[in-house]
């Protein structure tokens, strides 16, 4: 019974080289994409900040990340002025993370677009 089960799992396969293959590896020879492919790796993304109305002179940095903290903008602002900036954002990413001082937020990206402002939650221990 071991003899046949050995002899009848040791089958000769052929070896088929890929079509259209080059055999020196010095690359592709034709690439075939659809004519509406995008190239590109990044998309243009429009951020909106919404000032808080104060008197207050705070000023601090603004940063924009991806969620795994890869810097995509950063500028010196304050709280009471608006913004509209174009960043390049990675065509895989559909959220950001935006630092300004200790207000963190997690913003997600619509129609190349993300609005931020100021106002934080009030957590709920002091709710």
């Amino acid at each position: 019974m071991f003899c046949l089960v050995a002899l009848a799992s040791c089958n000769k396969v052929d070896v088929v080289a890929p079509v259209n293959s080059t055999a020196d590896n010095q690359g592709f020879n034709l690439l075939i994409v659809n004519d509406d492919f995008n190239w590109t790796d990044s998309r243009s993304v429009t951020l909106n900040i919404t000032p808080l109305q104060t008197d207050s002179d705070l000023s601090s940095t603004l940063y924009v990340r991806t969620e795994d903290n890869h810097e995509l903008l950063h500028f010196n602002t304050t709280i009471w002025k608006a913004h509209q900036l174009k960043f390049d954002l990675p065509t895989e990413q559909n959220r950001v993370k935006i630092t300004y001082g200790a207000i963190e937020k997690i913003i997600d990206v619509s129609n190349n677009s993300i609005s931020f402002d100021f106002i934080t939650p009030i957590p709920a221990q002091y709710e």
